[in-house]
């Protein structure tokens, strides 16, 4: 067994031969096979990835920041950790990352055989665009009417480019 897992050690039966001086004596033992197990543990990868944050700009923020702490590839392997979160919108996610193996000629290798433990997450966050609108006031004396008044006054802050603003 070569992969990351575990298997059981099985035996074909009627392979296990008893001789003495070159002659079978097999049939005149009772053999009993008691399987075993083969196990081989994937490598263990301890890593961390990056934070960042930004006002919301319409952009994705990502930040591609992999350290890793612990673990190798394995012989005739290369490893590469990547860091794949991506946020675009006002909020926050962590910052999270891919495992990709080959062999050392380029091609494709198992990544099962790699356990990726993160010892920390990045977190990415973008904060919103703060804007300050104060609405209009209005006064009369009771007339049975309702009493509306759509004006506003823009106090602070800024719409992105091709962003509009309508107050209800």
């Amino acid at each position: 067994q070569t992969n990351a897992s575990k298997s059981a050690n099985t035996v074909v039966e009627g392979s296990v031969v008893i001789t003495a001086n070159g002659v079978d004596v097999t049939e005149n033992y009772e053999i009993t096979l008691e399987i075993g197990y083969l196990t081989v543990t994937p490598i263990e990868l301890i890593y961390s990835t990056g934070s960042a944050s930004k006002q919301f700009d319409g952009t994705p923020l990502t930040n591609p920041e992999v350290v890793l702490h612990e673990g190798n590839a394995a012989d005739g392997e290369q490893i590469s950790l990547l860091a794949v979160g991506e946020i675009l919108f006002a909020g926050e996610t962590l910052n999270t990352a891919e495992l990709t193996v080959a062999y050392t000629d380029g091609t494709e290798a198992s990544a099962e055989n790699y356990l990726l433990v993160p010892l920390s997450y990045g977190t990415l966050k973008i904060t919103p665009i703060i804007l300050k609108i104060e609405t209009g006031s209005a006064e009369k004396l009771y007339d049975g009417e309702p009493l509306t008044e759509d004006s506003y006054t823009w106090l602070s802050g800024e719409l992105l480019e091709g962003h509009t603003l309508t107050v209800y």
